[in-house]
């Protein structure tokens, strides 16, 4: 059974606006866990402790980066909501003239 899918440019906004907030969120612990992990080696003088910290770091960076790209891509919803309204005003506006 075909499933219909109904979405509203306002709950496309709202919901883009959530998600970025999440995103911010996700980036700003990312960024703490990151601070913290920066002083591992102050509290243990061990190579384990300089290994963690390099590997947390590639990590860290891997996410910060798709935390950006899916930032990216929820501005890009954002905007295309707003086009589609301009363009639903502009199609009204045509048909009410006839």
């Amino acid at each position: 059974m075909e499933e219909i899918v109904k979405i509203t440019t306002e709950k496309l906004k709202a919901k883009g606006t959530e998600l970025l907030g999440m995103a911010d969120q996700a980036s700003f612990y990312l960024q703490a866990a990151e601070e913290g992990m920066g002083q591992i080696e102050g509290c243990f003088k061990a190579r384990a402790a300089e290994q963690l910290k390099t590997a947390f770091g590639k990590f860290a960076q891997e996410g910060a980066e798709r935390i950006k790209r899916l930032s990216l891509h929820l501005e890009k919803l954002q905007e295309i909501a707003v086009i589609y309204e301009e363009a639903e005003r502009k199609n009204e506006l045509v048909t009410t003239d006839y």
